[in-house]
């Protein structure tokens, strides 16, 4: 009888051995990868984090400067009311009566919408920045979720390689027991 049967045989012991190390090697490598997706998504989490803390503080800041800015608009809308009114008073017009009173309210319903235009813009502003950092949030959030996901996702192809190496090196090794029964005739020389 021929050795060839038992080189045959050899190489597809060899065969089942390759496909379990192909399929060990690919279970690395998915778990490798997913690890590598989920640190990248931890990474936009964190990045979306900052940027919503940073939009927070924008919308504090604008609102703290449009408080300040509405209360030099109303300073100098109470300068421009007191300017009014002593102009009246030089040029001799009772500013106590008639169109002197109404004109000196007509300045100062403008002074106050002034300030209250001024405020309402940064607070628009600021609601833009809110309206931001709850979008960023909302991102971070996903972004965390995905990294969880990217890991099972990982295991789950990992488990999958390995088993399609297993059944890989089972089929090589049906193979060869085929081959070994049907060359040896069950072992009858």
């Amino acid at each position: 009888m021929s050795f060839l049967p038992a080189v045959g045989a050899g190489a597809g012991i060899l065969g089942a051995g390759l496909s379990l190390f192909g399929g060990a090697t690919a279970a690395s490598g998915a778990q490798e990868s997913a690890q590598a997706q989920s640190n990248a998504a931890l990474y936009q989490a964190q990045v979306a984090r900052n940027n919503a803390a940073i939009a927070q503080q924008n919308a504090t800041y604008t609102i703290q400067a449009g408080e300040v800015k509405a209360g030099n608009v109303s300073l100098q809308g109470a300068a421009t009311s007191g300017a009014l009114k002593a102009g009246q008073a030089a040029s001799g017009v009772d500013v106590n009566t008639g169109s002197a009173v109404k004109v000196q309210e007509s300045q100062r319903g403008e002074n106050i919408l002034n300030t209250a235009t001024t405020m309402s813009n940064a607070n628009q502003i600021a609601y833009g920045y809110q309206v931001q950092a709850q979008s960023d949030t909302a991102q971070a959030q996903l972004d965390t979720a995905t990294a969880q996901q990217d890991i099972i996702a990982g295991k789950t192809q990992a488990n999958a390689d390995i088993l399609g190496g297993v059944g890989g090196a089972l089929g090589d090794i049906s193979g060869v027991a085929s081959k070994w029964s049907s060359n040896s005739g069950f072992g009858v020389s």
